[in-house]
């Protein structure tokens, strides 16, 4: 059982988004041009299309979009990504039929175009935010 908790945290560690920026990053970053709140949620929406198994079904809790970064665990090569961020919960359908629950989404946005997109992942029993885009 130890073994598994120690493979757990590996995995987090290598594959998570919580790799910290220094200021000196963020103060020279670029960040491009900044998106409107409704191309970016049109953008995202446009992702989830694609994504969910019943992309009609989808209810999104958007917040306002910010400026911001991110940055890629180990096995994503610690890759910045510095632009104007759009975060939310997005519920929808499953396979099943039944609404899975609200599940939380980064998208960072360069130039107008969608450069990573994180949401929940689960290794066992434990959630962490990990990039699928």
């Amino acid at each position: 059982m130890k073994k598994c908790w120690i493979f757990v945290a590996i995995l987090l560690a290598l594959s998570g988004c919580s790799a910290t920026l220094t200021q000196a990053e963020l103060d020279t970053a670029d960040y491009g041009y900044a998106i409107s709140q409704v191309s970016a949620e049109g953008a995202a929406l446009q992702f989830l299309h694609n994504y969910l198994k019943d992309p009609l079904s989808a209810v999104c809790d958007w917040n306002p979009i910010y400026r911001g970064a991110t940055k890629d665990g180990l096995l994503d090569g610690h890759k910045s990504h510095f632009g104007y961020v759009l975060d939310g919960k997005v519920n929808a359908k499953n396979s099943f039929g039944g609404y899975i629950g609200y599940k939380p989404y980064k998208f960072v946005f360069h130039n107008g175009v969608i450069d990573a997109i994180y949401t929940e992942q689960l290794i066992g029993s434990t959630a962490y935010l990990g990039k699928i885009y």
